[in-house]
């Protein structure tokens, strides 16, 4: 991977450096290897300007915000806000049919009633439905199947070829079964004998592992997120 084909003796440093990463990232995250001192983080304030570069510039720090120097003024024009405020929210109160007040001065708003849905939005939710086909979930899995070939990512534990008469559709009922959570025998019960549970429960046993499941995955949300649906 690293050898550099033109210059037989020498390395291709990109693809050098990505392995190298690569290694130490694994070794970090298993703690076989540690960064010294990668507990210990920087004071934040100490990075901050200290009182005195700050004095020459609160006057005009001050006149920007409209905020007093003083420190008497500065709390005497807080409260006059949350005086204004405070009295502004009593005034309208009366007229507010969205809040109430119980007798423990509890705050609650009232649920409000759904004007329905308008002309425009169910005609247009008629429109779809007869625009879009129905189509049955082994349906939508077959065709997502053949399309992406998500499958490939499965097989024998050892390496090998699988000796299924039909690996697609074994691994698409795979799919179907527990991706409902139906399980192995239920989802035997309702494909008509097309497949024991037996079958279904050994195929995910001996041919399906944790990295190719993620894998398929992988494919099949790629492909979703290239679709004109979710960029909408």
């Amino acid at each position: 991977m690293i050898a550099d084909k033109r210059r037989p003796g020498k390395l291709v440093r990109r693809h050098f450096e990505i392995c190298v990463f690569s290694c130490q990232a694994d070794e970090l995250v298993r703690g076989d290897v540690a960064a010294v001192d990668s507990e210990a983080y920087a004071n934040w304030q100490s990075q901050l300007l200290s009182w005195e570069d700050c004095q020459p510039h609160l006057a005009i720090y001050c006149a920007e915000v409209g905020m007093p120097m003083k420190t008497s003024e500065f709390v005497a024009q807080l409260k006059l806000r949350m005086t204004g405020v405070a009295a502004t929210v009593d005034a309208g109160y009366p007229d507010n049919a969205d809040l109430l007040i119980d007798e423990q001065s509890r705050l609650s708003l009232k649920a409000r009633k759904s004007a329905g849905h308008s002309a425009e939005a169910l005609k247009l939710a008629t429109a779809v439905k007869d625009r879009l086909p129905e189509r049955s979930l082994l349906e939508i899995l077959t065709r997502t199947t053949r399309h992406l070939r998500w499958f490939r990512h499965f097989g024998p534990l050892s390496g090998s070829e699988a000796k299924l008469a039909d690996p697609l559709e074994r691994y698409l009922l795979v799919a179907f079964a527990y991706g409902c959570n139906l399980g192995a025998a239920q989802a035997a019960r309702h494909l008509g004998g097309r497949v024991s549970a037996h079958e279904l429960s050994y195929t995910v046993r001996m041919h399906v592992t944790l990295a190719g499941l993620n894998k398929a995955i992988a494919d099949v949300v790629n492909a979703y997120l290239r679709l004109d649906l979710p960029r909408l």
